[in-house]
């Protein structure tokens, strides 16, 4: 048995497997003998049935088996001998003469595969990607002290048009059907520059109602963004005329800076002074701006890596691949599939690969856990459960249930381990040294970032 492996486009090479009668027909016979065995018919003692007639019923499926184990393991052989490392899976290129080719005494199969190709990383392209060290300037600190005063505080009636005010609208239509009135809501640092708005809500603040189509009202007022769902329910289209009437006017008070809304912020902390408060306060967003920089530093690797590691995407060969396992699908949802996102992550998972291979890196068994570790509370967290947690050992049993019961999240921890140790072992290599700047300069940055990346969305 031999591979021959030839250029078949770029970036996709094909293989093919070449087998002799001398190379399967002594495991056959070996299979059939052990079949024999087993096999029962009538006239026949068990174990007793001539090879001949197991042959005859059984020869064709047997030598079937056996070839396809055969060219598995030489194909498994050429890719770990080659020390290949594979964009997608090898797909067969003659499957549908599979048949007729095993029916051959010297079967050829044909295979296609999409070879990631050698690059060494560029390590010294790498090395400018600043790092920082964020320090929690007066502001933030502030920033988020009140923030936390105005999400603990309470709703109170509003008696004016000011900063922060929530206005709370019923909707009805003019003509039609005898709905209750829908509510929605708006917020005045939304509209308080639009002099038509303005004189509108001045009006409803008076008890009056206002009636335009729901399309105009929108645009003035800029209503809660589910409001045209709710409305479509009730058959009301953009264009239809509504009634609108203030309901009433809400602001935030924000909690006194005191005991009892230090413990709220704090739960289970005995907190008693402003100065413990700001303390504590301040500790959290070190340790947030911590974590942001190391993913605000990452996201820049991730994106330099992909400018400067050339990996062609063998768009014909993922193609195939797809109908080869999904005959009946078409050419447009082809290209929904393998779009933009689906080719920068098969081209990242590449890079995965290259980097464990050359730098000899390994995924251990305390690496998954630490990962599922954190996903399970992650996930805890989101759903607001985390508080039934009461120890390490009962977040990682509840982790590692997940991981056996649920091939999805046990798919995402995987994957997430590998990119956690990918960029822990990078950054070790890299060893940039830090720059400080205020957390004001920081989200400076993150804020340019975003705009970057909306920019290039849209471009």
């Amino acid at each position: 048995m031999k591979i021959d492996v030839k250029p078949f486009e770029e970036g996709v090479q094909r293989m093919t497997v070449h087998l002799d009668r001398d190379d399967y027909a002594q495991s056959v016979e070996e299979e059939l003998k052990k079949l024999r065995k087993k096999v029962q018919m009538p006239g026949f003692r068990p174990g007793k049935v001539p090879v001949s007639l197991i042959r005859k019923q059984y020869g064709e499926s047997v030598k079937a088996k056996v070839i396809q184990k055969m060219v598995s393991a030489k194909i498994d052989e050429y890719i770990k001998t080659n020390k290949l490392l594979l964009l997608s899976n090898i797909i067969p290129v003659n499957d549908s003469a599979w048949k007729e080719e095993l029916n051959k005494e010297n079967p050829e199969f044909i295979y296609e595969f999409a070879p990631v190709p050698e690059f060494s990383f560029p390590l010294e392209k790498l090395k400018d990607i600043k790092r920082y060290k964020v320090e929690v300037s007066d502001k933030s600190l502030e920033d988020y002290i009140q923030y936390q005063r105005e999400v603990k505080g309470d709703w109170v009636k509003a008696d004016k048009f000011e900063e922060g005010v929530i206005m709370f609208f019923d909707v009805k239509p003019k003509e039609g059907k005898e709905d209750k009135p829908v509510r929605l809501f708006a917020t005045f640092n939304e509209v308080k520059d639009n002099e038509k708005a303005l004189k509108i809500l001045q009006k409803l603040a008076k008890g009056e109602t206002y009636e335009a189509t729901y399309k105009y009202v929108n645009g003035l007022l800029k209503l809660d963004g589910k409001a045209q769902d709710i409305l479509e329910k009730l058959g009301i289209a953009p264009a239809d005329k509504i009634i609108l009437s203030m309901e009433a006017m809400e602001k935030n008070q924000p909690a006194e800076l005191n005991a009892e809304f230090f413990n709220k912020v704090f739960l289970g902390d005995e907190i008693e002074t402003l100065e413990q408060f700001r303390e504590e306060i301040k500790n959290i967003l070190e340790k947030t701006y911590i974590n942001n920089e190391r993913q605000y530093y990452f996201d820049r690797l991730t994106k330099r890596l992909m400018e400067t590691v050339n990996i062609h995407w063998p768009k014909g060969h993922f193609r195939r691949l797809y109908r080869y396992n999904n005959p009946e699908i078409t050419d447009k949802e082809l290209d929904e599939i393998l779009n933009e996102d689906y080719v920068k992550g098969v081209k990242f998972n590449a890079i995965l690969d290259t980097y464990f291979r050359q730098y000899d890196v390994e995924l251990t068994p305390g690496d998954i856990q630490k990962t599922a570790r954190e996903k399970a509370s992650q996930m805890l967290r989101q759903y607001g459960a985390f508080q039934m947690i009461q120890s390490e050992e009962q977040l990682d049993g509840l982790a590692l249930k997940w991981m056996e019961e649920s091939e999805d999240f046990a798919s995402d921890v995987r994957f997430q381990a590998r990119v956690n140790k990918f960029f822990e072992h990078l950054e070790q290599q890299l060893d940039v040294p830090y720059e400080t700047i205020s957390s004001d300069e920081f989200l400076k940055l993150l804020e340019n970032q975003s705009e970057k990346q909306t920019a290039e969305q849209e471009a």
